[in-house]
């Protein structure tokens, strides 16, 4: 009996070392990957604040340079419906 549960040590500590083993790697593996979609989601976001923060300067400076036009109802429903649509397409795009 002393020999078979010998023989079950020795055949199950080199199991466990290895799906020990195992584990370790894809706990990095899945570290990695959420480390690179991450640093990927924070340029993508990086970039498009860019982009407003641009807009919105050469709004700024039109406005500056007296270039502004009064708002009304109608031009308030065209930004609107520009504003959804430029939306949808980013939706459509994700």
């Amino acid at each position: 009996m002393a020999e078979t549960e010998s023989l079950t040590v020795r055949i199950e500590r080199p199991i466990k070392q290895n799906l020990s083993d195992l584990a370790k790697l894809t706990d990095r593996s899945m570290s990695y990957h959420a480390e690179r979609a991450l640093a990927e989601y924070v340029r993508r976001e990086k970039g498009r604040m860019e982009n407003l923060s641009r807009e919105i300067e050469t709004g700024i400076a039109s406005l500056g340079a007296g270039k502004g036009i009064r708002m009304s109802a109608s031009l308030f429903d065209d930004i609107k419906q520009r504003g959804r649509e430029r939306l949808a397409e980013l939706d459509s795009k994700r």
